[in-house]
């Protein structure tokens, strides 16, 4: 065998190690790379699911306040209208005050008293 052919295949026998491991580096950092996407995607899934169930959880409440104000809300505003917004408030804590108010702003009842002056002054 020629001098020539043996370095060309000491260079080979050289390379081939250092190509592999550049290989090796390569695939192990594309799974790397896809593992931090699946946990990105994940994530950002959980992001929408959580608020898709505020929103989800914000028109059941609205609904069930809808379903009772039609029974509750009277015309003209009474005593009554004010103690039953107060009872709804009651089972909805996460609400700080449920009013009603008509076409123009005015306020026609509310679930709280303190609130109910503050409300009337603050301009709609």
């Amino acid at each position: 065998m020629k001098l020539s052919s043996r370095l060309l295949l000491l260079i080979l026998g050289c390379l081939v190690p250092i190509l592999m491991a550049q290989f090796y580096t390569l695939v192990r950092q594309h799974a790397e790379r896809q593992a931090r996407l699946h946990d990105a995607v994940l994530s950002q899934a959980q992001l929408a699911m959580n608020d898709m169930a505020g929103v989800v959880d914000s028109v059941r409440r609205l609904s069930w306040i809808a379903a009772r104000l039609s029974s509750i809300v009277p015309p003209t505003p009474d005593a009554d209208c004010g103690d039953q917004l107060s009872s709804l408030h009651r089972d909805l804590p996460s609400l700080v005050f449920i009013a009603v108010v008509d076409r123009e702003g005015k306020l026609i009842c509310g679930s709280r008293a303190a609130l109910d002056a503050a409300w009337q002054q603050r301009p709609v």
